[in-house]
Order: structure tokens, then sequence, then C-alpha cells
């Protein structure tokens, strides 16, 4: 950030240019360094923005009831008010809040991007990795590699370099569509219809 004021932000330009070798495996180190920042607890210092969304991020010790309550029922409940959500699909949502304990592993909180999709990543003027816009807050590590997977999948050495980093417990792939619910029901919010499908896909699974 350069200079901001009331109604306009100045931000660095970055260049692109195409990736150089190694890039998966540079920015998977990067990554892991990012989620070994140790965390006082859940959430972040002050709310912030996942696109258009209100992200809240009250500071939390519990990671499950902070996935549960600003997460996934605060997307749920406002996809309702819209119409875009009818009475089974909260109760399958608030079925799954209820046993989240049951479904992802204890993890400590991490400094995470927050909104880590493919066009939020990208290779700079040198070829090497750099990430934008990012929805930060405390959070599950699991879920940052999640996103990435959700509009496309970085290749198998990604997640090999970041696993020789930071080891996962054992179900990690498995987890992705259930953090990746919060972001579904983000775009049903955000963009419409399009996205209940995957929405009740999950719900499906899971709920």
């Amino acid at each position: 950030v350069l200079a901001a004021g009331g109604g306009y932000l100045l931000l660095e330009h970055i260049a692109a240019s195409a990736p150089a070798d190694g890039y998966w495996c540079t920015l998977a180190g990067q990554l892991a360094r990012l989620h070994g920042i140790a965390q006082p607890g859940f959430g972040f210092v002050q709310d912030n923005y996942c696109g258009r969304s209100q992200q809240p991020n009250p500071p939390m010790s519990d990671g499950y009831r902070f996935f549960a309550e600003c997460r996934l029922l605060l997307q749920a409940e406002r996809a309702a008010r819209q119409g875009r959500l009818q009475a089974w699909h909260l109760r399958a949502v608030e079925s799954i809040c209820a046993r989240l304990e049951q479904l992802v592993p204890p993890q400590d909180p991490a400094l995470l991007h927050g909104d880590l999709w493919s066009g939020n990543h990208f290779a700079a003027a040198d070829g090497q990795p750099v990430v934008v816009d990012p929805a930060c807050y405390w959070g599950w590590p699991e879920a940052d590699l999640a996103m990435m997977v959700l509009f496309g999948r970085p290749p198998a050495a990604f997640f090999a370099r970041y696993l020789e980093h930071r080891p996962l417990p054992a179900g990690w792939q498995q987890r992705f569509e259930l953090y990746n619910l919060y972001h579904l029901m983000n775009h049903l919010n955000l963009f419409g219809d399009s996205y209940r499908a995957g929405v009740e896909d999950v719900l499906r699974r899971f709920g």
C-alpha cells in the first residue's frame, strides 16, 4: 500500500510474467511459512471483506465455533434471507456445524490469505509468485489449501512441497469441500443461483 484515504487506495503495480521454473514449489514453501506464523487465537484484528461480502473476524479461542458462526452459518443465513437457500439447506448447515469436531481434526490457528483462488496468485516480473487481494484472518491452514482447488488445482508438486514443510492430518484432501462450503455460499450470495448446486452437493455429502 502506497497511500490510502477516504474513498481511495493506491497500490504498488505488480507486472505479471511467465512463471519461473519451480514456481509452484516456491509458492508452496511461502504458504507453509505463512501458515507457520503462530497466532493467539482465531479471528483477526479487525473485520474485513471476502470479495464484496463483509467477513466478521471476532477473536475466539475455539476454531470450531469460529468456523461455524462466522463462516458457515453467516453465509447460510444471508442466503436464506435472499431466498437462495431453503429450510432444509439451513438444517444441513446446522448439522455440519454441530459435528465439526468430528469432521475436522484440531488445528492451531494460522495467518491465512483467506481468498487464495487461482486468480489471486501469479508470477511477477521475475517469474516468482506473489499473492494479491487477501481476506486475511487467523484460521485453519487447510482452509487456504482448499480454496486453491475450488477454481482450478495446483499440480501435485505443490502439495508435496507444502507437506515437506507442514505435514497435515490424514484425510486433508477429503475435507477441502467442507472448507469450500463457505466460499460456495459466498459466491451464491454474490453471484446468484448457479452456485446452488455446488452448495447442495457439499450439504448432501457432509450434512
